[in-house]
Formats: C-alpha cells, structure tokens, sequence
C-alpha cells in the first residue's frame, strides 16, 4: 500500500494515499442494471468502513467510472459473460501529526 502523497490539503497537511482492491465476483447478466447495483453495493459497503478510519475516495466510485478508468478487474466466460473480480480504488485521508513526523 502507498500512503505517501504530495498534494497538500487546504490547511496545508499533505495527503495520505493507498490503493484499496475489494473483491467482487459478480457475474454480468443481460443487462447491467442488476450486475451494477450489486457491484456498486459491494463497493459502497467497503468504503463505509474506511470511512470510519478517515479515508474517503479519491476519484469517483461509480461503475462507469471505474470501467472508464480500468479499475474494475473482470473476465469473460464464453457462455455466461463477464464476471467482476474486483474493483481499485484510490483513497486519501489528510494526514496527522504523527504521521508527519514519521512516528
């Protein structure tokens, strides 16, 4: 995980950054509307908890996004279609003292 960031926060503490990989396996049905909601689901229930420890989403989390941006992980089945393996998401939190301080 990289927590080490350079962009500073608008009271001048520099952000903490780390990649989060939730596992999916979600199979694609005929249409993505129920495939979506699961995945996007999944997704929001493991960014609860991370937004307890102070890390909130660095870009945005939504399926098409993620698509866009080649952070969902899936692969194709020749009968039954795609299947989601997993998401990438990039998260901050502003950093405290300690951690400044290299404690």
């Amino acid at each position: 995980m990289d927590e080490r960031g350079g962009r500073p926060s608008e009271g001048g503490a520099p952000w903490g950054y780390r990649d989060l990989t939730i596992p999916l396996n979600v199979r694609e049905g005929l249409t993505d509307r129920r495939s979506r909601g699961q995945v996007e689901g999944i997704i929001e229930q493991q960014l609860a908890a991370e937004r307890d420890r102070g890390w909130e989403p660095d870009e945005p989390v939504d399926l098409p996004t993620l698509r866009r941006n080649n952070r969902i992980q899936f692969k194709f089945g020749w009968f039954h279609g795609a299947t989601y393996i997993s998401a990438s998401i990039r998260l901050r939190r502003q950093r405290q003292d300690e951690e400044l301080l290299g404690r």
